[in-house]
């Protein structure tokens, strides 16, 4: 089964869990914007996806293709979040450094 085939019924699956009815089209489409964003996806990362979006983490679902796209959004943000590293403080090292001297001790 290849990823586009996995994500579809994904897709299928979380409409179906709201009870929304959609259009094989429209899940295709849904499946290639998806893929348009996110080439890499895995099936993992769908379901998880998937998962957030039915426990309500990104707010309610609507039958709207662009909810569920900002929806996915906001999960990629989520990933990103998760791997960065929170910002370091700047240090002046020049400033440190005529500080040091000011006082003596470099």
């Amino acid at each position: 089964m290849t990823s586009q085939t996995q994500i579809s019924k994904e897709i299928k699956s979380l409409y179906d869990f709201h009870e929304y009815d959609i259009s094989k089209e429209r899940i295709l489409e849904l499946t290639s914007l998806i893929l348009d964003v996110r080439k890499d996806i895995t099936p993992e990362q769908m379901t998880r996806f998937c998962m957030n979006v039915k426990s309500g983490k990104y707010g309610m679902m609507y039958k709207a293709p662009s909810c569920l796209m900002g929806f996915f959004r906001e999960f990629l943000k989520d990933q990103i979040m998760i791997r960065t590293p929170e910002p370091q403080p700047f240090i002046d090292n020049d400033w440190e450094i005529k500080k040091l001297k000011q006082l003596g001790l470099k």
